[in-house]
């Protein structure tokens, strides 16, 4: 590992010595080319001892400009500040450039000067001062779009890595409503309405169907608006209702200017199989569930509550958050990282409850509500 290391260096060198030879090569054919048709003809090596000092000493310049440039970007509040230092920046470079490189031409050509040192170096900052302030603009530039393609390929991994771990989520939201008990409970209620309800049953299934076909349809889908999330909601519950007729009661406190916000795929619906599962589902007198949904400036804030025994506690007062807790909190600090909140908690007065809060971001277009016929 620490040759490759110490390797790297050498090899970026190479790659930046070999970038300025071929600017370095033109500008020698095309010196050689002028000299051959004056008086004052050079050989080639006299060409190549004139033009490739200038070139590698911006090869020597280069990292130099690359650190500036890094740290004066034009993207942000500061760019005419920065844009003003890059062109004294540039001064000081093209200062530096030709000064040195006017001491090393004058040391490896052969033969007397044709003017003293302190006439050329004017001679050379009024032909070019211009040039080497656009080569190092060059500098800047090329290194402002690899950074960019960098950044790009960066996101475009990160938004990848992303796009897996939602598919792990969604799979896993697909895995707790396709759970065993789930199936089992809903083909068993299936079952003991068909000798007493064919209808109902029936439309049991229906719901089933739907649930399962809307599940599968938004796979890979990272946000829908809430009121499409609710209609996805209504679904689920019809088959709880079908199971529960006379214990379960579900509350809704949607706020208007919520049901166009933007809210992750299927959070709600395990949130609230939660509930039911442990508020209603345990207790023989049944139970309430309430989803509330409001917003807060830019922010959008989610409740589920229910009013049974409260969650399990482990020696020590842990509460056991199970998977679809631990599901949904993951999803959301995958999409919003530190921009949200989640909380989950059980009241002294009895229950549970389930608080997210996420930024508000209103759908492009208005959704249609998926509402159960």
């Amino acid at each position: 590992m620490s040759r490759r290391s110490s390797l790297r260096p050498n090899r970026v060198w190479l790659l930046v010595i070999a970038a300025w030879s071929i600017p370095g090569l033109i500008a020698t054919v095309v010196f050689y080319i002028a000299r051959m048709e004056s008086e004052q003809a050079v050989s080639w090596i006299e060409a190549l001892l004139y033009m490739f000092p200038f070139w590698y000493l911006w090869a020597l310049l280069t990292p130099l400009a690359i650190w500036v440039a890094r740290r004066l970007p034009l993207d942000g509040p500061r760019r005419w500040r920065n844009a003003f230092l890059h062109l004294i920046t540039a001064t000081l470079f093209s200062f530096t450039h030709l000064t040195v490189g006017l001491v090393i031409i004058r040391a490896v050509i052969p033969g007397p000067p044709e003017r003293s040192y302190w006439e050329a170096l004017p001679y050379f900052f009024r032909n070019y001062y211009e040039f080497d302030v656009l080569v190092y603009g060059a500098v800047v530039g090329a290194t402002y779009a690899f950074d960019y393609y960098r950044r790009s390929r960066r996101d475009a991994l990160r938004a990848a890595e992303l796009e897996v771990r939602l598919a792990h989520a969604h799979l896993q939201a697909l895995k707790m409503q396709l759970q065993p008990h789930f199936l089992f409970n809903t083909l068993h209620a299936v079952s003991s309405l068909m000798d007493r309800d064919v209808k109902a049953a029936r439309r049991m299934l229906a719901r089933l169907s739907d649930l399962l076909r809307l599940t599968l349809e938004t796979q890979g889908i990272h946000e829908i608006p809430l009121e499409r999330e609710l209609g996805y909601l209504d679904l689920y519950l019809d088959i709880e209702r079908e199971r529960f007729p006379d214990r379960l009661v579900v509350e809704f406190d949607v706020a208007t200017e919520a049901l166009e916000a933007m809210v992750p795929n299927l959070i709600l619906q395990p949130l609230v199989e939660n509930a039911v599962r442990y508020g209603v589902a345990s207790r023989p007198e049944g139970g309430t569930v309430s989803v509330a949904a409001w917003r807060e400036g830019g922010r959008l804030q989610l409740r589920v509550r229910d009013d049974g025994r409260g969650p399990s506690r482990e020696g020590g007062g842990v509460v056991r958050t199970g998977v679809g807790l631990g599901n949904a909190r993951a999803r959301l600090e995958e999409l919003y990282g530190p921009e949200h909140t989640f909380q989950a908690y059980s009241p002294r007065a009895g229950g549970f409850t389930v608080e997210m809060e996420i930024p508000y971001r209103r759908a492009a277009t208005p959704s249609r509500e998926i509402r159960s016929a």
